[in-house]
C-alpha cells in the first residue's frame, strides 16, 4: 500500500492535470481501505523520504481524519473508519509530534488535535498524561509539539468537569514551563498562551463556581504575576536581536493575558496592577525611540508572526502596552500614581509618548499617498488595522475624558515646542492628537480654554501652508483640525472659522494632492453640521457642491468596492451642504442631483453606498414634498434612465436603486400625483416587473407601484398603454405574476402591500378580478415560508378584514387552497405567524384585524383547531438537539377564537399615559359600552384576586406602570376587553377560564391603566 500511495503522491504533484486529477480521485476511493491512512503515517515516518513526499502524506492524512474519523467532525463525510485501524493510527502519529522537522510537527499536531477533540479522554484517556510528561521532561522540539496539541485541546476538548479534575496539574506544568529560561522564548510563550486559554474555561464557568474558581486562581496568580512582572522587567535595549525577539514574543503574550485577567477577574490582580502599570509604562517610554527610529524614519516590515502564530515584531509590541497602558488608567491607584509623579509616570510623560508613537509610518505614509481609501479608512477607525496610531488616539481620549485641563494644557506646551523646533512628522502627530482631543469635546459640554483655541489657530495656519516636499500629511491634518476646531470653539475662533472654511474649499480643488483634497472635502462637513457657522456657510454652498463635482472629475475611481469610502466622504459631505438649504435641488442651474447618481454609478452594487445615498433623497424628498412638481423635474430624467437602461441591460445595480428612489419619491409625492407622472414611471416599471427576477428590483417596484396607487388611483385607472389596457389592469398582471410559484418569498416579498393597496383604494372598479386576486393571495400563503413575505400576504385579508370581516369569513370559506378549506388555510396560517408580525402600522391592523374577527362569534371560526400553548414536562434534564428532533415538542390544540384572545393579550403592554389612550381609544372604532357597572365577580372565581376592581379602574390612579410600547394599539385593546368582558362576547367568560395564569394577570393589568 505504501508504495501504491507514493505512486499517487508523485502524480500529485504532476503538472499535467490529467495524472493530478486521476490521482485525486484514486485517493478519495481509497478512504474506505483500512490500510490507507496507515501507509499515510508510515511515510510521514520515513526519514529517507524527502521532506515534500512525507510533509503531503500528513496533509492527506488530516483530510482523511476529517472525513472519516467521527460524525463528531464539521467535515465528516465517511466512511467511519474502525476501531482498529484509528489505535493504530493515534499510536503512529503520537511520535510524529515530537519530530525534529518543524513542518512535520506542526502539521502532525494539527492532526492529533482534530482526532483528540473526537477522542478525548473517552478513547484516549493517555493522551493528556503523556502530553504533560513531554513538556515536562522532553526536548524543545516535543515540548513544542506536545503544547501545540495541548492548546487546541484546552480550546476544543475539555469539558468543565475534565478541566477542574487536572487544572492544578495543567496549571503548574504550564507554569513551569513558562518561567524555566532554558526553554527558548517560542516555547515559553506558547506555554503562556496556553495558561490564557485556560483563563477562558474559568470565564466561562465562574458564575456556577464563584468560589471554587476564586480560589483557584488567587493560588495560581500567586506564581504567575511576579514571573509576568520579572519578565516585563527585563531590559529589551542591551538584547541581542535574536534575543530581542524571543522577549518581545513572551511579552506580548504576556501583556494579553493580564489584560484578560483585568478584563474577567479584575479584583484578583488589583493588587498588582500598580506594579504591572509601572513595568509595563518603564517599557514603553525606553522602547519608544527604537520605534520611531525602525518604523516613522524607516522602513522596517511590521505585523510580523511565527508559524507558531505568536506576533513577535515591534510595532505588536508596542500596541499591546499602549493598549495595556490605557486598561491601566481605569484604576483609582494607578490614577493617583499619575497625579503623583514620584509614584509613577506623569501626566507630561504620556502625552509625550502618545505624540511620538501617533506619528505616521513610512509603510503608512506609502500606501495613503496612493490609496486615499486607506487614509480615509484609517482617519475614521474603519478598520480592521488597528495600529500604534490608533491606540495613542485612544489612550488620548481617556487622559482628556480623566483630566481634561491639565490635558489640553500639557498637550499645548508640547505643540509650542513642537512647531517651534520639530519635523513635520511630529507637527502632524501633535496635531492628530488635537484633532481626535476636539473631536471629542465637539460632542460633549467640554470645552477648550479660549487662550488655547486662539493659540492653536497660528499652528494650524502653518500646517495649511507647509508647501515642502512630503508635507502633504501635515497640510490635510492642518484643513482636519481646522473644521474640528471651528467645530469645538465657533465663538472664539470667530473669523478664522471663515478665513479657514474658504481655504479649506479652494484647497479641495487646487491643492496638487488628492490626500488634501479628500481630507478637505471630508470636513467640509463638520462646517456644514455647526450651528453657529451655517448663516456663513450657506453662502458657500453651491462652492462646497461644485468641488465634490470638481474632485470626480479630475479624480477617476477605481472598482466599486475599492474606492467606497471616498464616495461615502462625498456622500456625506453632500448630504450636509445640502441641509443648509433643501431648495437647491430644485434650482434651474442645480447638478445635485445628477452628483448624486454620478456618484451612484461610480460605485454601482455597493449596498451600503446606494443606502446612504438613499438616505440623502428621502431627505430632500420630505423636506421639499411641498415642492414636488419642480422636484420631479429635477429628479424623474435620471431615475427613468436608469430604469429604461436596467430594460436595455437585464437588471443593473442601478436600475434597483433607481427603482428604490422612485419609491421614496411617491412615498412623500402629492396628492394627486402630477399630470403624466403614471405614463412617465409605470410602463417603466411594468416592463421590469414583468421580466426580473433581481430581489431589490421587484421589491422597490412594487413599493412604488404602491404609492402610486395610493397616491392618485385616478391617474391609474384613466391611463392606457398602447394596447389600450389600464394602469390598473397592468399592474393585476404584475401581482399576478409575483403571486406565482415560479417566484421566491424574497423576490414576492412586497407584492402583499401592493395587492392589499389595490384592493382597499381600487376595491370598486376590480369586479370580478377581486375573488381572483384574494383566491391567488390565499394559495400564495399557503406556500409561503418566510415571516415577512407570510406578513406582507395577510396584511391583504387584515386590511379588508377591518372593514369587511363578514364577508372576508364568507369568501374564503367558501373557495379551497390545495385539499384544505380557504378559511382553515389562510387563518391557520395567520395565527400561527402573527406574533412575529413587524411594525407598529402592521402590528396594529392586525391586531384590529383579529379583533374583528372575534367579533363575529362564527361557529366557522370556533370549528377550527389550531396549535396553542408548548406543552412543558417535568424533567429539568437538558433537552439535546438530537433528542428535541426524536422527540419533537408537544403543544395544546385550541380554536381560533381562544387563539385570537391570547395573541391580543400577548400584544398588550400597560401604559401610563392619558392622553395616548384616549387617543387610541378614538381611532379604535366601535362602540363602547356606555357603563360598567355590571361586571361581574367571576374573575375573582377563576383565582383572579383583584382582577375586577383592576378592570374597572379604568379612570383610577395606578402604581402598574410599564414602558410604552404603542400607545393607540394598547389604547384600543383597552376598549376591546372591556367589550368583550362587558357584552360576554364570544362567550368570553368560557375563553377566560381557559387562559394561563399568566395571560389572565397579563389582563388584569388593564386595571392599572387610567383612561
Amino acid at each position: 500500500m505504501e508504495q501504491e500511495v507514493l505512486h499517487l503522491l508523485t502524480n500529485l504533484q504532476s503538472s499535467d492535470e490529467a495524472p493530478r486529477r486521476n490521482a485525486e480521485a484514486t485517493i478519495q476511493s481509497l478512504y474506505g481501505h483500512e490500510g490507507f491512512p496507515i501507509a499515510l503515517t508510515n511515510i510521514a515516518v520515513e526519514q529517507s523520504l524527502t521532506l515534500a513526499y512525507r510533509t503531503q502524506a500528513l496533509l492527506l492524512l488530516k483530510n482523511w481524519v476529517l472525513s472519516c474519523w467521527s460524525p463528531a467532525l464539521d467535515d465528516w463525510k465517511g466512511p467511519q473508519a474502525p476501531e482498529n485501524v484509528k489505535q493504530q493510527v493515534r499510536d503512529r502519529i503520537f511520535p510524529l509530534v515530537t519530530n525534529d522537522e518543524r513542518k512535520i510537527r506542526t502539521t502532525s499536531a494539527y492532526v492529533m488535535s482534530k482526532i483528540a477533540s473526537s477522542d478525548f479522554p473517552e478513547e484516549w484517556p493517555t493522551l493528556l498524561p503523556d502530553l504533560l510528561q513531554l513538556i515536562t521532561n522532553g526536548s524543545n522540539n516535543e515540548a513544542h509539539g506536545a503544547l501545540r496539541v495541548l492548546s487546541d485541546i484546552v480550546e476544543d476538548s475539555f469539558s468543565d468537569e475534565q478541566f477542574f479534575a487536572v487544572a492544578k496539574q495543567l496549571v503548574q506544568v504550564l507554569y513551569d514551563t513558562a518561567s524555566n529560561v532554558s526553554r527558548p522564548y517560542n516555547l515559553r510563550a506558547i506555554a503562556v498562551a496556553v495558561f490564557r486559554s485556560c483563563l477562558e474555561i474559568l470565564e466561562m464557568v465562574k458564575s456556577d463556581y464563584e468560589h471554587d474558581v476564586k480560589t483557584f486562581l488567587s493560588d495560581a496568580l500567586a506564581a504567575w504575576v511576579p514571573f509576568f512582572v520579572k519578565v516585563l522587567e527585563m531590559q529589551l535595549l542591551q538584547a541581542d536581536e535574536q534575543t530581542f525577539q524571543g522577549l518581545v514574543t513572551l511579552k506580548i503574550q504576556i501583556i494579553r493575558t493580564l489584560m484578560k485577567i483585568r478584563f474577567e477577574f479584575a479584583p484578583l490582580l488589583s493588587n498588582y496592577m500598580l506594579l504591572l502599570f509601572q513595568s509595563t509604562w518603564n517599557e514603553l517610554n525606553q522602547i519608544k525611540d527604537r520605534y520611531v527610529q525602525q518604523f516613522i524614519e524607516n522602513d522596517t516590515e511590521g505585523r510580523l508572526v511565527d508559524v507558531d502564530h505568536l506576533p513577535y515584531s515591534l510595532d505588536l509590541f508596542i500596541l499591546e502596552e499602549l493598549d495595556f497602558v490605557q486598561l491601566c488608567l481605569k484604576t483609582k491607584s494607578i490614577k493617583d500614581a499619575v497625579m503623583s509623579p514620584q509614584a509613577g509616570p506623569s501626566i507630561e510623560e504620556l502625552i509625550y509618548a502618545t505624540i511620538c508613537l501617533a506619528q505616521i509610518t513610512v509603510e503608512d505614509e506609502g500606501l495613503w499617498d496612493i490609496d486615499q481609501n486607506i487614509f480615509l479608512c484609517e482617519e475614521t477607525s474603519a478598520t480592521a488595522n488597528y495600529s500604534p496610531r490608533t491606540a495613542c488616539g485612544d489612550l488620548i481620549l481617556k487622559l482628556a475624558d480623566w483630566l481634561p485641563e491639565a490635558t489640553a494644557a500639557t498637550l499645548w506646551g508640547y505643540t509650542q515646542g513642537i512647531f517651534q523646533s520639530a519635523g513635520r512628522k511630529l507637527q502632524e502627530s501633535v496635531l492628530y492628537v488635537w484633532d481626535q482631543v476636539l473631536t471629542e469635546w465637539s460632542e460633549s459640554d467640554v470645552k477648550l480654554d479660549d487662550n488655547i483655541a486662539s493659540g492653536l489657530v497660528q499652528f494650524i495656519a502653518t500646517a495649511i501652508q507647509s508647501n515642502n516636499s512630503g508635507d502633504l500629511f501635515l497640510r490635510a491634518r492642518g484643513y482636519l483640525v481646522a473644521g474640528t476646531l471651528s467645530k469645538a470653539t465657533p465663538n472664539v475662533v470667530g473669523a478664522h472659522a471663515n478665513s479657514f472654511l474658504e481655504q479649506t474649499i479652494q484647497a479641495a480643488t487646487q491643492d496638487s494632492e488628492g490626500v488634501v483634497q479628500i481630507s478637505c472635502l471630508k470636513v467640509l462637513q463638520k462646517y456644514c453640521e455647526t450651528p453657529e457657522l451655517q448663516d456663513f456657510t450657506t453662502n458657500y454652498q453651491k462652492n462646497i457642491i461644485s468641488a465634490v463635482a470638481s474632485f470626480l472629475t479630475n479624480n477617476p475611481q477605481g472598482e466599486p468596492e475599492d474606492s467606497q469610502d471616498v464616495l461615502a466622504v462625498l456622500t456625506e459631505m453632500l448630504r450636509a451642504a445640502i441641509g443648509l438649504r433643501h431648495s437647491i435641488i430644485i434650482e434651474p442651474e442645480s447638478r445635485v442631483v445628477d452628483l448624486l447618481f454620478t456618484i451612484a454609478g461610480l460605485g454601482e452594487g455597493n449596498l451600503y453606498l446606494a443606502g446612504l445615498i438613499s438616505d440623502v433623497f428621502e431627505e430632500f424628498c420630505e423636506e421639499l414634498c411641498t415642492e414636488f412638481v419642480p422636484l420631479c423635474e429635477k429628479v424623474l430624467p435620471p431615475i427613468t434612465a436608469a430604469l429604461d437602461r436596467g430594460v436595455q441591460d437585464k437588471d443593473t445595480p442601478m436600475t434597483s436603486f433607481a427603482a428604490n428612489l422612485l419609491s421614496l419619491l411617491v412615498q412623500n409625492g402629492a396628492e394627486p400625483l402630477p399630470n403624466g407622472f403614471v405614463a412617465t414611471t409605470v410602463p417603466r416599471l411594468a416592463r421590469l416587473l414583468l421580466t426580473s427576477t433581481e430581489c431589490e428590483l421587484l421589491q422597490a417596484g412594487c413599493e412604488a407601484l404602491k404609492h402610486t396607487v395610493h397616491n392618485d388611483p385616478k391617474q391609474v385607472l384613466e391611463w392606457r398603454d398602447e394596447n389600450g389596457k389600464s394602469g390598473l389592469e397592468i399592474i393585476l398582471v404584475i401581482i399576478d405574476r409575483l403571486l406565482g410559484p415560479t417566484t421566491t418569498d424574497n423576490m414576492a416579498l412586497e407584492v402583499g402591500g401592493l395587492a392589499a393597496e389595490v384592493v382597499e383604494t381600487l376595491a370598486d372598479h376590480l369586479g370580478p378580478f377581486l375573488p381572483e386576486l384574494l383566491r391567488a393571495v390565499a394559495l400564495r400563503l399557503s406556500i409561503a415560508t418566510t415571516t415577512p413575505m407570510i406578513q406582507s400576504l395577510i396584511l391583504v385579508f387584515a386590511r379588508l378584514t377591518i372593514r369587511q370581516a363578514k364577508d372576508v369569513v364568507d369568501f374564503l370559506a367558501g373557495i379551497n387552497v390545495g385539499d384544505q378549506n380557504g378559511l382553515q388555510s389562510v387563518l391557520t396560517k395567520w395565527v400561527a405567524n402573527s406574533e412575529y408580525f413587524a411594525g407598529y402600522r402592521e402590528i396594529r391592523q392586525n391586531v384590529i384585524a383579529l379583533s374583528r374577527l372575534y367579533a363575529l362569534d362564527d361557529p366557522r371560526l370556533r370549528a377550527i383547531i389550531v396549535q396553542g400553548d408548548l406543552i412543558v414536562g417535568k424533567s429539568n434534564r437538558i433537552i439535546t438537539r438530537s433528542q428535541t428532533k426524536n422527540n419533537p415538542p408537544q403543544y395544546t390544540q385550541i380554536p381560533i377564537p381562544l387563539k385570537i384572545i391570547k395573541l391580543l393579550i400577548k400584544e398588550f403592554a400597560p401604559i401610563n399615559d392619558n392622553s395616548a389612550i384616549q387617543q387610541g381609544l378614538s381611532h379604535g372604532g366601535g362602540s363602547v359600552a356606555d357603563s360598567d357597572d355590571e361586571w361581574e365577580d367571576e374573575l375573582e372565581d377563576l383565582g383572579f384576586a383583584g382582577s375586577k376592581k383592576e378592570l374597572l379602574a379604568l379612570g383610577d390612579d395606578s402604581v402598574r406602570q410599564s414602558k410604552i410600547r404603542d400607545d393607540e394599539t394598547n389604547g384600543f385593546l383597552l376598549q376591546f376587553f372591556k367589550e368583550v368582558y362587558l357584552d360576554n362576547i364570544g362567550n368570553f367568560s368560557e375563553i377566560l377560564a381557559a387562559l394561563t395564569e399568566e395571560e389572565r394577570y397579563q389582563l388584569s393589568l388593564l386595571g392599572g391603566q387610567t383612561a
